[in-house]
């Protein structure tokens, strides 16, 4: 991972892929990831556009106003092209803002490539870095085989504690939508064994 200056347009480079910080020319890309039958189909229950369109303006200039260490969403790029094909969102929990969560989607065509574990564990590390949680988390739909698979290459593990069952099932009521959601996990003394394993330990302080 090469990680740059925040002044930089592109803020980590890893060896196929480019993250940076959403601009407001992303609107329309990310409106149109959002309606991706694949991307939609693991979403929160939303298939109305003007809902799609609002919710995506909202969280994206929710990011561009507050930025660094509270809310953000990334670019998730093509090295070579600079071609968008995914994003990610890290935020505060607004609960416990000991704890940071995590979100991502990617276009369809780029599945099964690995860009979602290269992209991600490097975005692992930077909430480490920059939001310094104590616990740090992801949800996904129990059927998502391929997300749940990443989580875990990355070093999250699946939680079972009575909170974040409390949380899933409230999230099911508020949404109105009974799929059963699983949710992964590290706390920051993991993470310090994660850094030790990949040899990272130096890059992060």
């Amino acid at each position: 991972m090469i990680l740059a200056s925040m002044e930089d347009r592109f803020i980590i480079t890893t060896e196929r892929l480019k993250i940076r910080f959403v601009e407001p020319e992303d609107f329309d890309y990310l409106i149109h990831l959002s309606l991706e039958p694949e991307v939609e189909k693991y979403s929160l229950p939303e298939t109305d556009l003007h809902l799609v369109t609002e919710n995506t303006i909202k969280y994206t200039e929710l990011s561009l106003k507050y930025h660094r260490g509270f809310h953000e969403t990334f670019i998730i790029c093509l090295k070579d092209s600079e071609t968008p094909i995914g994003s990610c969102s890290i935020w505060k929990n607004p609960h416990c803002y000991e704890m940071s969560c995590m979100g991502w989607s990617f276009s369809t065509e780029y599945h099964g490539q690995g860009y979602a574990t290269e992209s991600l564990r490097e975005m692992l590390h930077y909430a480490f870095r920059v939001y310094r949680p104590l616990y740090f988390r992801a949800d996904s739909y129990r059927d998502n085989v391929a997300n749940i698979r990443v989580m875990e290459k990355i070093g999250l593990k699946r939680t079972r504690n009575i909170l974040a069952k409390i949380e899933l099932f409230f999230a099911y009521w508020r949404y109105k939508e009974w799929r059963r959601k699983v949710r992964y996990e590290i706390d920051a003394h993991a993470y310090k064994k994660l850094l030790a394993k990949e040899g990272r330990e130096k890059q992060t302080n």
